[in-house]
């Protein structure tokens, strides 16, 4: 979690610019668009979806190779 928080973090700080304040943090993160995080391809940040209108992927563990492993499809 912390990786995304920081990934999430960093890309809105980069898109804000050199002026970084709350505000211009703000106006970056709902246009951010799409970004992907670690782990959870495909997130959407706008105004509208603040909360990057994630997908939900299927993990299983898959005993061949012995370990988890995501579908890569989200469910519909």
């Amino acid at each position: 979690a912390a990786c995304q928080n920081t990934s999430l973090f960093a890309a809105i700080a980069e898109k804000a610019g050199k002026d970084l304040n709350n505000s211009t943090f703000r106006a970056a993160g709902e246009e951010l668009g799409a970004f992907n995080l670690p782990g959870i391809p495909g997130a959407h940040y706008s105004a509208e979806r603040p909360d990057g209108s994630l997908p939900l992927y299927i993990v299983r563990y898959d005993e061949d190779s012995s370990r988890m492993v995501t579908d890569e499809k989200p469910v519909a």
